[in-house]
């Protein structure tokens, strides 16, 4: 398949997928369902669509499983072009080739991260390949903005609140960004309300 082909592919299922959330808004949940089942056959790597499917509402037994194993198909898929690229970093002669594979490994291990932290993948995994990523590509704030869902889907608010906060600095005007900030600083909040002194939920049983 051409580059061109992916590009029309993954074009495709991003409208989908927008098409999809105009659905969820609208609580339709049915024609929401079709049209990431539509966007998931351009392209069954398209992260934020598999979020999505897997934040479906009121899902039965059938598409959760079915929703699982896309999800793990498309991690593994990303895991084996991980390794990859880095071994045509560590291996390369030609200095151009290794800073575009050392790009894409970036831009690779955060979809990954991005994926795991947003559904039930393993936390600790997704903070790994997201330090990778930043490691890779310093400050940018994409990056920023997954590794502090990253830590929020550990527990780990502080550091959640901490990233997040570098990424809305970033892109002030975000929506997403800002609405995730809050989210992670109600959680921090909520966090450091049930430790303190005289809460119920700091009292050992």
């Amino acid at each position: 398949e051409t580059e061109l082909g992916r590009d029309v592919a993954s074009t495709k299922s991003r409208l989908s997928f927008f098409y999809a959330e105009h659905e969820a808004q609208q609580a339709n949940t049915a024609r929401q369902r079709e049209l990431l089942l539509e966007g998931y056959q351009h392209d069954p790597r398209d992260a934020d669509l598999l979020i999505a499917m897997h934040r479906v509402p009121q899902a039965d037994e059938a598409w959760t499983k079915e929703t699982r194993a896309r999800i793990d198909g498309a991690a593994e898929d990303y895991r084996k072009q991980i390794k990859e690229l880095q071994d045509r970093v560590n291996n390369s002669r030609s200095a151009e080739d290794r800073a575009l594979a050392s790009y894409q490994l970036a831009l690779m291990n955060n979809q990954l991260a991005w994926l795991v932290a947003n559904t039930n993948g393993d936390a600790d995994e997704a903070i790994k390949c997201s330090l990778q990523s930043l490691a890779l590509m310093q400050d940018r704030s994409g990056f920023l903005d997954t590794l502090g869902r990253c830590y929020y889907a550990k527990g780990d608010f502080a550091n959640a609140v901490k990233f997040q906060t570098r990424a809305v600095a970033q892109e002030p005007h975000s929506p997403a960004m800002v609405a995730q900030l809050a989210l992670f600083q109600k959680a921090l909040q909520e966090q450091e309300a049930a430790k303190a002194p005289g809460s119920d939920r700091s009292q050992t049983p």
